[in-house]
């Protein structure tokens, strides 16, 4: 479970977004509990099957999530690269870095997507 900012900072080239995390933790409670608790005003279910990979590129790390969307049913995959930053002129160099990596693999002229699972999903159970 993560908490993050309702917007994204910046977006660089590549269309790498900085977003904040505020928050992380394992959720290890209920689902009765988190809506007890946080009181959402809707709900969205997103089932989604993760394969995490860390990775050292060119001395820096990153994690590497790759997403199937089981429920509502999608196509294709979806890959996010992720890491911690510690100030703008680092956020800078991993960004073009993630560009580099993207490059490497291939994967600079797929389509890329600058919103989250729920933004461009948007069906409230």
């Amino acid at each position: 479970m993560t908490l993050t900012g309702l917007t994204k900072e910046r977006e660089f080239a590549n269309s790498v977004l900085l977003s904040r995390s505020r928050f992380t933790a394992r959720a290890d409670r209920s689902l009765r509990f988190y809506r007890e608790y946080f009181r959402p005003s809707s709900e969205f279910e997103i089932h989604k099957q993760r394969s995490r990979h860390h990775i050292l590129y060119k001395g820096t790390d990153f994690a590497l999530n790759v997403d199937r969307i089981t429920r509502p049913e999608l196509a294709g995959g979806f890959l996010e690269i992720k890491s911690r930053t510690w100030s703008s002129r680092d956020a800078e160099s991993k960004a073009e870095l993630i560009g580099e990596l993207l490059a490497d693999l291939g994967l600079e002229a797929l389509q890329v997507m600058r919103d989250e699972y729920l933004d461009f999903l948007n069906t409230p159970t």
